[in-house]
């Protein structure tokens, strides 16, 4: 995940650096924990394939490919796996018919809005369960824009790229946000569970 240059916040409104003992990556890279794309995979299909516009180390892409699903990998910093130079936020076309991604923190609103705005048959998101504790911003955006489904996917031990993991518990719980052109809408998102594989979230 990265995002576009910023000044670094301690905490962000979404932020788990500082507040762990890390030092905050100026572009908002967090790789995503293993098994966070598989969980994914086997609750949503994303036919035509997947656009990974943020895809830093490819963490994600990895769990996606193995699933067999068409991906076009892109990042705005270039950290050596795809191609880099790429602001999702100014891009006027999609590479591919769906939007699957673990976004900048500061940016995930940002990322929602312009992934719909592009038109994408699907997108999803990774992010935060607290998202769904704010009642007036997001969850006005959640509504009109008619959040289709939100997966659960457990804790989450995220830190800076190449940061060490000094065995911190993971504490903070993630859930995939998923928009669905094609679903119904009856008034709100369904909510449920996609543990990683082996079970355990």
């Amino acid at each position: 995940m990265s995002r576009r240059g910023s000044s670094a916040r301690a905490t962000g409104p979404l932020g788990i650096g500082r507040t762990r003992g890390f030092a905050q990556d100026p572009h908002g890279f967090y790789p995503s924990d293993p098994g966070k794309g598989a969980a994914l995979i086997a609750v949503e299909e994303f036919a035509g394939g997947i656009w990974e516009c943020a895809a830093g180390e490819g963490d994600l892409v990895r769990e996606l490919a193995d699933a067999g699903v068409p991906i076009v990998s892109t990042d705005l910093v270039d950290r050596g796996f795809c191609p880099g130079g790429v602001d999702f936020l100014k891009a006027r076309r999609l590479r591919a018919p769906n939007i699957v991604t673990n976004p900048p923190f500061d940016h995930w609103l940002d990322f929602a809005r312009h992934a719909l705005e592009l038109g994408a048959a699907k997108v999803a998101l990774l992010g935060r369960l607290l998202l769904l504790e704010d009642f007036r911003d997001r969850a006005d955006f959640f509504l009109r824009s008619r959040l289709s489904r939100i997966w659960i996917v457990g804790q989450s031990k995220m830190r800076p790229g190449g940061a060490r993991d000094l065995g911190h518990k993971g504490t903070v719980a993630f859930a995939w946000y998923v928009w669905d052109r094609a679903a119904s809408w009856r008034g709100g998102p369904v909510i449920g569970w996609a543990p990683p594989p082996g079970g355990r979230a």
